[in-house]
């Protein structure tokens, strides 16, 4: 089997928070491995972390494709205006609002189905294989209420070591239609191309709206109000912590607090990560055997690394770990609140084709021989 090593998004965090862009760039980067390992090796099994066992619900794919469809139809859209003048100048002001807008959801749209996981997105574009999710729902609920105590521990001790309560940084929010603001303030306001699909879209892709100013205004905004709705119901990462209702707020004592920290700390190795590596490796054997195959994916926390490998092995399965640039210079995550701190990049030693055909005949050499594991870094 092969497991890639994933940074996600930060637990708690809104999706536009920078601390974010790391794993941004992680998921770009095995979405191409992965995608790799389907259409080009043929694999048809891939297990991802974060949702239950099992293939991963349709609902879940069919609303990643429909944000990813809103976003390509307001690309389209915005390509056409920007060829088409009669269209601008009919009512420039709207024309400019609109295109700052729909560059903006495109840039929301984008960010949210990266941080959603690289073979969630390639299971929406419909590539062909199963995707199952590798996850014990009474380990993880477990796991979930030990990381929601974690970051709400964490903000109290911020808190406390700031000045006084309103000196504190504002707390994480998940994004919402409210957060466009926010993320439009991190892009320019001028009409620069909003992204690669405007430069690769052929003209015939174009909407026959090109030549009906509110017609194509129209279907900017109701693709905009598509992607807003949509993103609300996708699946996020612990809740952001409420100063209001944290359990920890009546505490002020720092040695109190350190050794909460110690406790769950202790916690987050037994449960979060112990615990979910013994049932993930149960259940990728149990996936394999339901999709009747004898070879899969793995994507899980980098931080799970060592002791998931282990399990693995354990369960009879010849590991390779193959592991993105982007994941290989970050340093170990806390499972609870993953860093961001940055590094020197990590030097590719070969360039990709190379990399390719060694990955393929490590694979097939581990298929044929007993257990063990090996590593790659893409």
């Amino acid at each position: 089997m092969i497991y890639i090593p994933q940074v996600h998004r930060n637990p708690g965090s809104n999706l536009s928070d920078p601390m974010n862009d790391t794993a941004v760039a992680a998921q770009n980067q095995i979405y191409s491995i992965v995608s790799y390992l389907v259409k080009d090796m043929g694999i048809k099994y891939v297990m991802a972390e974060g949702d239950m066992y099992g293939p991963v619900p349709d609902t879940t794919l069919k609303n990643m494709k429909m944000i990813m469809d809103a976003r390509d139809n307001i690309a389209n859209d915005i390509a056409a205006a920007g060829k088409n003048s009669p269209a601008r100048d009919a009512n420039p002001a709207l024309a400019q609002k609109l295109i700052q807008e729909g560059t903006t959801a495109i840039s929301a749209a984008d960010r949210a189905i990266t941080l959603q996981g690289g073979p969630y997105k390639l299971k929406a574009e419909g590539a062909n294989f199963t995707l199952y999710g590798a996850e014990t729902s009474s380990t993880y609920n477990e796991s979930a209420g030990i990381v929601q105590n974690y970051l709400y521990l964490q903000d109290r001790m911020h808190a406390l070591s700031s000045r006084n309560q309103s000196d504190a940084s504002p707390l994480p929010r998940f994004f919402n239609a409210n957060d466009l603001n926010a993320i439009q303030q991190q892009i320019a306001t001028s009409r620069a191309k909003p992204s690669r699909w405007i430069e690769t879209s052929p003209s015939a892709d174009i909407p026959q709206t090109q030549n009906d100013p509110s017609a194509m205004f129209t279907d900017i905004e109701t693709n905009i109000k598509m992607i807003q709705e949509r993103l609300a119901p996708m699946p996020q990462i612990g809740r952001s912590p409420s100063r209001d209702t944290n359990p920890y707020a009546s505490i002020s004592d720092p040695a109190i607090l350190q050794q909460e920290q110690t406790e769950l700390t202790n916690e987050i190795n037994t449960t979060v990560i112990g615990a979910r590596n013994r049932d993930t490796a149960e259940n990728f054997g149990k996936g394999l055997v339901a999709e009747n195959t004898s070879i899969g994916v793995l994507q899980f926390g980098a931080g799970h690394e060592d002791g998931l490998v282990k399990e693995l092995n354990n369960s009879g399965f010849s590991v390779i770990v193959v592991t993105a640039n982007e994941v290989a210079k970050t340093p170990a995550a806390d499972p609870s609140a993953q860093s961001n701190t940055p590094t020197a990049p990590t030097p590719r030693q070969q360039n990709a084709p190379a990399l390719e055909l060694e990955l393929l005949k490590r694979i097939r050499q581990r298929m044929q021989n007993g257990n063990g594991s090996d590593q790659a870094t893409l």
